[in-house]
């Protein structure tokens, strides 16, 4: 029965029976609070699974995150082992627009670099603390 026929009923049977009359606005007000406990409990579900769903993509944004701020360090870091480099900038200038002076500072700054490699391949290979020994080309 709905609302409006228990209401029908309500005042055609007020006279007779008010004791009827309050049972049935009883059973109607308790059907109600069923049904506002009933959409407040689905409300509070969806919410639920809505946090869940989202718990997923928030971690991975956190990790991502985390990760980034670590690129980005170990990018200010590289600039800062750049910036302490013995050579600097001979990459950036195209070669063929170098005069023969700069030409000859490029050859001895390959030539540096070339000791320099060479001597840090040396120490890995005597380095008794390190096993990058058998890791090296053969030549």
């Amino acid at each position: 029965m709905d609302n409006k026929t228990q209401k029908k009923v309500a005042l055609k049977s007020r006279s007779h029976d008010p004791k009827g009359v309050a049972a049935i606005y009883l059973k109607s007000l308790l059907e109600l609070m069923m049904e506002l406990f009933n959409l407040g409990y689905a409300a509070s579900s969806v919410r639920r699974e809505q946090t869940v769903q989202l718990r997923e993509p928030s971690e991975q944004n956190s990790e991502l995150s985390m990760k980034l701020r670590a690129a980005r360090k170990r990018g200010v870091e590289l600039q800062l082992e750049l910036a302490k480099c013995p050579i600097k900038g001979w990459w950036e200038a195209p070669i063929d627009q170098l005069s023969l002076e700069e030409l000859k500072l490029h050859k001895r700054r390959y030539e540096e670099l070339s000791r320099m490699l060479i001597q840090a391949i040396g120490d890995r290979a005597t380095d008794p603390h390190s096993d990058n020994s058998s890791n090296l080309p053969k030549t």
